[in-house]
Protein backbone atom coordinates (compact mmCIF):
# COMPACT_ATOMS: atom_id res chain seq x y z
CA UNK A 1 0.00 0.00 0.00
CA UNK A 2 1.15 3.40 -0.98
CA UNK A 3 2.16 5.85 2.01
CA UNK A 4 -0.19 8.41 0.56
CA UNK A 5 -2.94 6.33 0.56
CA UNK A 6 -2.57 4.91 4.05
CA UNK A 7 -2.47 8.34 4.95
CA UNK A 8 -5.57 9.94 3.87
CA UNK A 9 -7.89 6.76 4.57
CA UNK A 10 -6.24 6.93 8.32
CA UNK A 11 -7.51 10.08 8.46
CA UNK A 12 -10.93 9.51 7.06
CA UNK A 13 -10.88 6.78 9.55
CA UNK A 14 -10.26 8.84 12.53
CA UNK A 15 -11.99 11.71 11.94
CA UNK A 16 -15.48 10.58 12.88
CA UNK A 17 -14.17 9.23 15.83
CA UNK A 18 -12.56 12.44 16.75
CA UNK A 19 -15.75 14.23 16.35
CA UNK A 20 -17.72 11.96 18.49
CA UNK A 21 -15.33 12.44 20.88
CA UNK A 22 -14.78 16.61 20.89
CA UNK A 23 -18.78 16.78 20.74
CA UNK A 24 -19.98 14.53 23.42
CA UNK A 25 -17.17 16.46 25.72
CA UNK A 26 -18.47 19.88 24.83
CA UNK A 27 -21.86 18.13 25.74
CA UNK A 28 -20.62 17.00 28.85
CA UNK A 29 -18.71 20.31 29.60
CA UNK A 30 -22.18 22.38 29.04
CA UNK A 31 -24.15 19.75 31.06
CA UNK A 32 -21.65 20.18 34.05
CA UNK A 33 -22.04 24.06 33.44
CA UNK A 34 -25.83 24.33 33.59
CA UNK A 35 -26.74 21.22 36.16
CA UNK A 36 -26.68 21.66 39.82
CA UNK A 37 -27.29 17.68 40.39
CA UNK A 38 -25.31 15.16 38.49
CA UNK A 39 -27.57 12.67 37.00
CA UNK A 40 -26.91 10.00 34.28
CA UNK A 41 -29.58 9.67 32.45
CA UNK A 42 -30.33 13.30 32.53
CA UNK A 43 -26.71 13.82 30.80
CA UNK A 44 -27.47 10.81 28.45
CA UNK A 45 -30.66 12.44 27.77
CA UNK A 46 -29.58 15.72 26.50
CA UNK A 47 -29.19 15.70 22.50
CA UNK A 48 -25.66 17.21 22.68
CA UNK A 49 -24.73 13.83 24.11
CA UNK A 50 -26.95 11.53 21.96
CA UNK A 51 -27.09 13.24 18.94
CA UNK A 52 -23.10 12.77 18.36
CA UNK A 53 -23.33 8.78 19.27
CA UNK A 54 -26.46 8.30 16.97
CA UNK A 55 -25.01 10.07 14.10
CA UNK A 56 -21.86 7.90 14.55
CA UNK A 57 -23.81 4.93 14.58
CA UNK A 58 -25.50 5.66 11.16
CA UNK A 59 -22.33 6.41 10.09
CA UNK A 60 -20.87 2.77 10.91
CA UNK A 61 -24.12 0.98 9.68
CA UNK A 62 -24.12 3.19 6.43
CA UNK A 63 -20.47 1.88 6.09
CA UNK A 64 -21.23 -1.06 6.64
CA UNK A 65 -23.99 -1.19 4.10
CA UNK A 66 -21.56 0.17 1.41
CA UNK A 67 -19.22 -2.14 2.20
CA UNK A 68 -21.28 -5.21 1.73
CA UNK A 69 -22.78 -3.74 -1.51
CA UNK A 70 -19.78 -2.46 -3.40
CA UNK A 71 -16.64 -4.66 -2.21
CA UNK A 72 -17.80 -7.87 -2.35
CA UNK A 73 -15.07 -10.56 -0.46
CA UNK A 74 -14.08 -12.40 -3.34
CA UNK A 75 -12.33 -15.73 -2.15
Amino acid sequence: MKKINYFFSSLLGFVPGFFVFNTVGAGLSAYIEKAENFSFLELVSTSEIYFPILMFVVLMILSLIIKKKFFKNVN
